[in-house]
């Protein structure tokens, strides 16, 4: 069975490449899996994230700059 693609310009994410992506840690991952707040694909005991899910909880987590060169820009 052929394995799965993952890396830089996949739309699946192992857990160490979602970490990676997000400046996160590997269990800062795991919890919010753990939670139920990001969606995962699994196969086997390979676990998933679809980018676009992990984008979408970024965007929902993340809060304005109020200091710093992206404080007022809107960012």
């Amino acid at each position: 069975m052929p394995s799965t693609p993952t890396g830089p310009t996949s739309d699946l994410l192992t857990v160490r490449e979602a970490a990676e992506t997000a400046h996160l840690s590997t269990k800062t991952i795991h919890r919010t899996i753990a939670a139920g707040e990001l969606p995962t694909i699994r196969i086997g005991r390979k676990v998933l994230i679809p980018r676009e899910h992990l984008t979408a909880w970024l965007h929902a987590h993340s809060r304005p700059a109020t200091s710093g060169p992206l404080a007022g820009r809107g960012a």
